[in-house]
């Protein structure tokens, strides 16, 4: 099964996690470019290996985000949860990145889950 690619930019979203079929997650933080509707020209972009197995995860800050600790303690906390989750069972998989969340949620919080089943041609 050949790996397909990935493109992704980011335009002033937190990270995407990115969890191989092993367990490993990769924290997506290249590619940072200004926030959507910036007047400018600058515009990043970069790519990473998609393979079977693989799951990306996209998510607002709200699910990060808490006054107690730093973003990129959020951030190292999410991908922490994403490693262990069963990536099997989309209700597990909820629940355990919900509880990477603060106590409180005052912003909004979702997140997209995308994992590859098969080769992509």
């Amino acid at each position: 099964d050949a790996p397909g690619r990935l493109r992704w930019s980011a335009a002033g979203h937190p990270p995407s996690l990115l969890r191989r079929a092993d367990g490993r997650v990769e924290v997506l933080d290249g590619a940072q470019s200004p926030m959507l509707g910036a007047r400018t020209e600058r515009h990043r972009e970069h790519e990473a290996v998609f393979g079977v197995g693989d799951l990306l995860l996209m998510y607002t800050d709200g699910l990060i985000e808490d006054r107690r600790r730093s973003l990129g303690d959020g951030i190292a906390l999410l991908a922490g949860q994403l490693a262990v989750a069963d990536v099997d069972d989309l209700s597990t998989l909820s629940q355990t990145l919900i509880a990477a969340g603060p106590a409180t949620v005052e912003d909004d919080a979702a997140f997209v889950a995308v994992r590859a089943l098969a080769a992509i041609a």
